[in-house]
């Protein structure tokens, strides 16, 4: 699994999810003091002893040993660890250490007055394990987090996820990827995805269309996906066609290629069409194609209206007309890019025309930041080595691009290392050193 913080020093800014508050369970009372898992002694705090076993912290700087707790799980003891009250500390969890069990139903709960942050692996291989994170279960402001390329593994046939007090459908297979509808769902392990170039007479997998639910890939991998649908009737064309309010994150589409029909639609590597909705800690880097006039075409996100896009990036070759990005094809009406990147080389199709950026091709009433582009760009009309077109109260700033820009077949058009046209917008603190 790819970090996508530690593969961009340039972004130093964690990712912090916000999560909806729950309320501590009924007569656990415990004092708000930090919980560590960590590789040392368990010290400032003691266990309940019943079952489940309760790590009940005493003082400042509770620690438990990650072995204490596999030893218990792995005997079928569940563990719940808990923070809340009026102590001196925010009542944090976090885990420092990797925790391993393959007890058929055992369960690990976090559960924190704040945060929850997992900085190493937490692995479940028992077919029906449960794992149960809770930030916020009675403070304010509390996240859940996957930070420092940590990933969760629930790879048993009927294992549970509970995320804020939701509970998630985990996958761990193509078909039930496949199946998918709109709700709450989470990769319980790496997905091969190979076997979808031969499915539906060629044309692939079928993007997830209307998804209005919460996605998360818990840091995990899809390989080898094929969608392909040259001249399908179909609008919208990614993985999800359509994410509507939708939450996307912390999940990798390797390889394999997303291949869309011409003329007025969205093709994304991950998203088609996203309205509404956020994509966060995510990247492709399998080839993406979508030629044909009036399309928006992006290594990521063929199109985002009104959407957040952060901690993501794209790599890998991208072919398209219209507005094409290696990042964004078209991101308009108040959308967001941070902390994002791509390296893709983008080439425009047999049209030629359109706006053409190394990180977005149409940057509508919207904002970049702290964002950058190093892929060649070809195209024709509006080419900028990061925008092609920047416009209407847009926004860029803190971001760069090092990626040359030249034209296409046609040859004609506004051409810019940085953006390709600017107009009635802001660049503030950014720049080029690509050749044009």
């Amino acid at each position: 699994m790819i970090n996508v913080r530690s593969s961009r020093s340039f972004f130093c800014i964690p990712l912090l999810i916000t999560v909806i508050a729950m309320a501590i369970t009924a007569g656990q009372a415990f004092a708000d003091y930090n919980v560590t898992i960590s590789s040392a002694t368990s010290a400032n705090g003691s266990w309940s002893g019943g079952a489940p076993d309760i790590w009940v912290p005493s003082a400042t700087g509770s620690n438990v040993a990650a072995a204490e707790i596999e030893s218990r799980l792995n005997a079928g003891t569940s563990v719940v660890l808990t923070t809340s009250g009026s102590g001196t500390e925010n009542g944090d969890i976090t885990v420092n250490d990797a925790v391993t069990w393959s007890a058929l139903s055992s369960t690990l709960t976090c559960s924190a007055y704040r945060n929850v942050t997992i900085n190493a692996n937490i692995t479940a291989t028992g077919n029906a394990a449960r794992l149960t994170l809770t930030p916020s279960n009675a403070g304010a402001g509390g996240s859940y987090s996957l930070q420092n390329g940590a990933v969760i593994t629930l790879s048993g046939a009927t294992p549970s996820l509970t995320i804020a007090g939701y509970a998630y459908t985990v996958i761990n297979d193509v078909n039930t990827l496949q199946g998918m509808g709109s709700g709450r769902y989470a990769l319980g392990s790496n997905i091969d995805a190979a076997a979808t170039a031969t499915w539906n007479a060629g044309a692939g997998f079928a993007p997830v269309d209307s998804f209005t639910g919460t996605f998360d890939g818990l840091n995990h991998t899809i390989t080898g996906l094929i969608i392909n649908k040259p001249s399908s009737s179909a609008g919208y064309v990614g993985l999800f066609g359509v994410a509507s309010g939708s939450d996307i994150r912390n999940v990798g589409l390797v390889g394999g290629s997303v291949t869309g029909p011409g003329n007025s639609n969205s093709v994304g590597g991950i998203v088609g069409f996203s309205t509404s909705s956020t994509i966060i800690n995510s990247y492709c880097t399998g080839s993406v194609i979508g030629t044909g006039s009036n399309n928006m075409v992006g290594g990521l996100v063929g199109y985002s209206f009104s959407g957040a896009i952060a901690n993501s990036y794209s790599t890998g070759g991208l072919t398209g007309d219209g507005s094409v990005g290696g990042l964004v094809g078209m991101s308009s009406n108040g959308s967001t890019v941070t902390n994002s990147y791509s390296t893709r080389g983008i080439t425009c199709g047999a049209g030629g025309a359109g706006n053409f950026g190394g990180l977005v091709g149409y940057n509508f009433s919207s904002t970049i930041i702290n964002s950058y582009s190093t892929g060649a760009v070809i195209g024709n009309n509006a080419v900028g080595g990061l925008v092609g077109m920047n416009s209407n109260g847009s926004t860029i700033a803190d971001s760069y691009n090092t990626g040359s820009v030249s034209p296409g077949a046609v040859g004609a058009g506004e051409f810019g290392g940085l953006v390709g046209y600017n107009f009635s917008s802001t660049i503030i603190n950014s720049y080029s050193t690509g050749a044009v």
